[in-house]
């Protein structure tokens, strides 16, 4: 029985462990779509009857975080105006663009100049 709880307990740990790497919980975009018509609204939480925290423009760019299932219907997490809303997936379009971070990495063997500086 204790050996079943600290088994638990490990499988837990590393659940929420790993969450915090990836861009659902810290908000990295994986990259931009567009919305499809005028006036795509986004809401609070995964339904239309939430609060609309924007309105987005035809083909207004928008980043994307993910997909989701929720309340009968497909949503994206989307962030607009540096906050996290839902909209419906069938309203927004994908062109795809990654969006690329400014992280300076040096590859291990990789040549930085080639001019001998």
């Amino acid at each position: 029985m204790k050996l079943s709880i600290n088994i638990l307990a490990i499988c837990i740990l590393l659940v929420f462990s790993s969450a915090t790497e990836n861009n659902e919980v810290t908000g990295e975009a994986l990259s931009q779509v567009k919305s499809r018509f005028e006036k795509v609204k986004v809401y609070g939480q995964a339904s239309t009857s939430t609060e609309i925290i924007a309105t987005l423009e035809k083909d207004e760019t928008i980043d994307y975080l993910r997909k989701t299932k929720m309340n009968g219907g497909v949503w994206s997490i989307v962030k607009v105006n540096g906050r996290p809303g839902y909209v419906l997936t069938s309203e927004i379009y994908d062109e795809p663009k990654l969006v690329v971070r400014n992280k300076k990495k040096k590859a291990k063997g990789q040549v930085l100049s080639l001019t001998g500086q």
